[in-house]
């Protein structure tokens, strides 16, 4: 890991960031879209690398496009929004590519593993320096407590078990 004595803290800019989540099914996929409440980065500009993040993200800002769909997810069958308005992710360990993060759903931490790309850095038209950086994992729902399913016909499962997270952050400084 590189130096701490280069890392700059970026804070996320909360509309610019977004994380996308799917979540397989027997017919294909669900999908939408979590916002961000809060959160840092912070980035060794000299050697161009990730040092840490902390995240949070607004629970009850979750939308799939479908508002009875949106409706479940924030029932206390999914993310029970009203009890856990938030998620977290705060790093726990990054390497080149790779991070480990403390993932908090509906008060249950679990270690997730991501991978991550540094998008780049730049100014905006105002002169701010911006930071991307996209992060990509998965975890089971089951992991935060989240049992629900729907059963076909013959009793399967139609939703899966497995979610997909893409978490595009830009952070300002």
């Amino acid at each position: 890991m590189a130096h701490a004595a280069y890392a700059v803290t970026y804070a996320i800019d909360t509309e610019q960031s977004i994380t996308d989540f799917e979540v397989p099914h027997v017919i294909g996929f669900s999908s939408g879209i979590v916002k961000f409440k809060d959160g840092k980065i912070d980035f060794d500009e000299k050697a161009s690398a990730l040092q840490s993040l902390d995240l949070t993200l607004d629970s009850a800002s979750i939308t799939t496009y479908n508002e009875d769909r949106d409706a479940a997810m924030q029932s206390e069958q999914f993310l029970n929004t009203a009890a856990f308005p938030t998620i977290s992710v705060r790093s726990k360990k990054v390497d080149a590519k790779k991070l480990s993060a403390d993932v908090t759903v509906r008060s249950t931490t679990k270690l997730v593993s991501f991978e991550y790309v540094v998008g780049g850095t730049g100014k905006d038209e105002n002169g701010k320096e911006l930071l991307a950086v996209f992060l990509y994992g998965k975890f089971n729902k089951k992991d935060f407590g989240i049992e629900y399913n729907v059963m076909d016909e013959s009793g399967k499962p139609m939703l899966g078990d497995e979610i997909h997270v893409l978490l595009k952050l830009v952070g300002k400084k």
